[in-house]
């Protein structure tokens, strides 16, 4: 089984007490079992703060946030984390030790990418100069064959990703392309978009400021932002198709995404590349990091 992943991802690492939206700060912290059970009985002082600061009932078991800003009890107030100060990385939990990374799942790979709701990946991804290229991490000699239906999934996405880095044609060409070939619709005005996106469950306020802004259709992305952005939706979501989803949805998806994107971005005072990072950042985290939200997207663009 190999593991496989954008080229991008290697370059990957955590900026710790230098990031200003800290996933440690208003996200749940679930445990799993087998971290839970190490923690009940784990020796030393931080060992006792381990057995004041964890919900051992909860099911999952997770770590009792602190205060107004739903701290973890473990963040210090330099920004780091005294679980790894003290015991080092092998002493966190699975959820602590994959953030911000997602994988899926086929016969023959495993493809591991970076979320968008880490501001660090968030400047990585959309940072990137080259067309995005899958490279293989590691490959423990077992081989398993892709099904049939993997094999078909697998052909689309190469051909959605070779539309949209084409980069011999402008991208809205690409774009047009891409949906083209699946029956995807596009739409172009985001002001349609603000209260049905206003209305779902909302993690921070500040999304809503964002979409309550949106008077126009945008402005270009800089640099090759906008198709690593759809290129990086297609890798992370296309594999819903497997699930049953339509493929048309997921690339319309897509598309709603780096429109919006664009909209808001046009807001902004300045047009910054850390502004787009952070609009990106608060994107992923309201929509693709809450599956009721996403799913209830795909079911609009199903649907009209």
């Amino acid at each position: 089984m190999k593991l496989i992943a954008p080229a991008y991802y290697p370059q990957f690492s955590c900026i710790a007490g230098e990031c200003r939206h800290s996933c440690c700060i208003g996200w749940e912290i679930d445990i799993d079992e087998e971290t839970a059970e190490t923690y009940r009985t784990f020796p030393g002082e931080i060992g006792r703060r381990m057995r004041q600061c964890i919900d051992f009932d909860a099911e999952p078991p997770h770590f009792i946030l602190q205060g107004d800003e739903e701290r973890c009890p473990f963040l210090n107030d330099k920004g780091l984390c005294d679980i790894i100060l003290g015991c080092g990385e092998g002493a966190l939990c699975q959820i602590c030790t994959d953030h911000p990374r997602w994988r899926n799942f086929y016969s023959d790979r495993t493809e591991i990418g970076l979320g968008l709701c880490c501001e660090a990946a968030a400047a990585l991804v959309l940072g990137w100069e080259a067309p995005v290229s899958m490279i293989c991490l590691s490959d423990d000699g077992e081989r398993a064959a892709p099904t049939v239906e993997e094999e078909k999934f697998f052909l689309l996405r190469d051909k959605l990703l070779v539309q949209i880095q084409n980069r011999e044609k402008p991208l809205d060409e690409r774009i047009a392309d891409m949906l083209a070939s699946v029956g995807g619709v596009r739409y172009q005005d985001m002001t349609v978009w603000e209260n049905y996106l206003s209305g779902l469950e909302i993690l921070d306020s500040a999304w809503v400021e964002l979409l309550s802004g949106i008077d126009g259709e945008g402005i270009a992305l800089p640099g090759c932002a906008g198709e690593q952005l759809i290129s990086y939706l297609l890798l992370r979501h296309m594999p819903k198709v497997l699930d049953g989803e339509d493929a048309a949805v997921i690339v319309s998806f897509s598309v709603l995404a780096y429109d919006l994107i664009k909209a808001l971005f046009a807001q902004c005072e300045v047009q910054e590349f850390s502004a787009l990072c952070n609009i990106v950042r608060l994107f992923s985290s309201e929509i693709e990091y809450s599956e009721d939200n996403l799913y209830a997207i795909f079911d609009e663009i199903a649907s009209s």
